[in-house]
């Protein structure tokens, strides 16, 4: 549903509204896992995060402004910590900026159960590379951990930006 998104100079994309109603059976969505109160549990357009989150971590690369964009209640298993983007249609959505001069054309593809999500646009010259990663900051034990993504732009091998992001992780003898 999301492959073919143009986003224009200063548009702001949103995956809720490129998706519809996640909660519904009648717009293709399946019951499988979701999070719901702090506890695993099953409903309609369960899995659908590793989506989102394939489609924030390919924005993070491409340089894209993250207008609005959610952790979830425990660490993914499927990204670095500090790397997800939580999805719940109507509550919680993946907003994504084109802040460059030119459009951005959005792919997704699937090869068996791989999703890969891919930008084309112009680059900035302004850096060569965008670096992230991610470290725990702090713990509360038998409560919550605290880490901190960090999306670095280097030009010529050096540092030129950094933005940090910070989240509260629950522990979880489920996971």
């Amino acid at each position: 549903k999301c492959t073919g998104s143009i986003i224009e100079p200063g548009e702001i994309w949103s995956f809720n509204a490129c998706t519809g109603n996640s909660s519904l059976t009648s717009n293709g969505f399946v019951p499988a896992t979701i999070i719901s109160g702090g506890k695993y549990t099953t409903g309609i357009g369960g899995g659908l995060c590793q989506s989102s989150t394939t489609i924030y971590n390919a924005a993070l690369y491409a340089n894209l402004g993250i207008v609005q964009r959610r952790s979830h209640y425990w660490a993914s298993t499927y990204c670095k910590e500090g790397f997800d983007a939580s999805i719940n249609y109507n509550n919680v959505d993946l907003k994504l900026k084109n802040t460059s001069k030119y459009p951005v054309y959005l792919e997704c593809y699937m090869v068996g159960t791989k999703l890969t999500a891919k930008f084309y646009g112009r680059k900035s010259s302004s850096y060569d590379e965008i670096k992230l990663s991610s470290k725990r900051t702090s713990y509360v034990a038998g409560s919550h951990y605290d880490v901190a993504a960090t999306r670095s732009w280097y030009k010529n091998g050096k540092l030129i930006k950094i933005i940090l992001t910070k989240c509260s992780l629950a522990y979880s003898n489920q996971l």
